[in-house]
């Protein structure tokens, strides 16, 4: 009799303790799936507002406008200008204090700069070298570029990244050391399906498929990724040229370690960016 007391007791003992370990185990999971839900959310958010933020509907960086999808152009990278060379009848420029990375494709187009005029002119992008080398073809003057800072007596290292511009000879004389360049990529924001769960996808150029940017999210009928747009005049706009203003917002919801739902959280995260003019 008193074994069977003892085991009874040391049962119940056993099964409270477990109780307050489950309770404490689900509580740290409950907190988990949330912090990655509201992380996801956080990351997408600062990337995508990031990149358009610098977009600008007045020059037509604004492609397709939707509901749960945007398509505009973002910016890649840019540089300063420490060195230029004449081939034919495009340019070679030599980049300093360079950011992200450059290419050629259709896809592709670039802003720079130019000094004398004060003001930002389109260019198109011929070729493009993201490490210091000689140019290739060689222009005529010379294969290896060297920076330099305000006259030719003070050298900088070779350009950190290397560009071939083509516009017309009184764009490309008005870009100097000095001047500023931005290049941009055709870029789309948009939901897809993958494994049963819908993600940001960011698809870059003609590129066939999306990168995950983040997720899961909720489908695009449940309000996964939602975008209003608006004028300056704060009213609700469809046209790209007129939109001022981007209302984001993302919901979010958890998945486990293994790829399937476990204690599933929802979350949700809105911001808005203003566009430049």
């Amino acid at each position: 009799m008193e074994l069977l007391i003892a085991l009874t007791l040391g049962l119940i003992l056993v099964g409270a303790v477990y109780g307050v370990l489950f309770s404490q185990w689900r509580l740290f999971s409950l907190h988990r799936a949330t912090t990655e839900a509201r992380q996801s959310l956080r990351t997408a958010l600062a990337l995508l507002s990031w990149e358009l933020a610098a977009a600008s509907p007045a020059v037509g960086d604004l492609y397709v406008i939707g509901p749960n999808s945007l398509t505009f152009r973002a910016l890649q990278g840019t540089g300063v200008v420490c060195s230029s060379v004449k081939h034919g009848s495009k340019m070679h420029y030599g980049l300093q204090q360079s950011w992200g990375y450059f290419e050629a494709t259709a896809d592709d187009s670039a802003f720079a700069y130019r000094v004398a005029s004060a003001k930002w002119s389109a260019v198109d992008v011929a070729k493009a070298w993201n490490k210091s080398q000689s140019w290739s073809p060689a222009p005529s003057g010379g294969g290896t570029p060297v920076c330099f800072w305000g006259d030719s007596t003070t050298a900088m290292p070779r350009p950190q990244a290397t560009l071939q511009l083509a516009a017309s000879d009184e764009v490309l004389n008005d870009i100097v050391v000095g001047a500023p360049v931005r290049v941009f990529r055709r870029t789309e924001y948009g939901l897809f399906n993958r494994d049963g769960y819908w993600w940001l996808g960011r698809r870059i150029g003609d590129a066939a498929s999306y990168q995950t940017v983040t997720g899961p999210l909720l489908a695009p009928g449940s309000g996964g990724f939602v975008l209003e747009y608006y004028d300056s005049g704060g009213a609700v706009t469809t046209d790209p040229a007129q939109v001022a203003r981007v209302d984001i917002l993302l919901r979010a919801t958890s998945v486990g370690a293994a790829g399937y739902v476990q204690r599933t959280r929802q979350d949700s995260l809105r911001t808005t960016v203003f566009i430049r003019g």
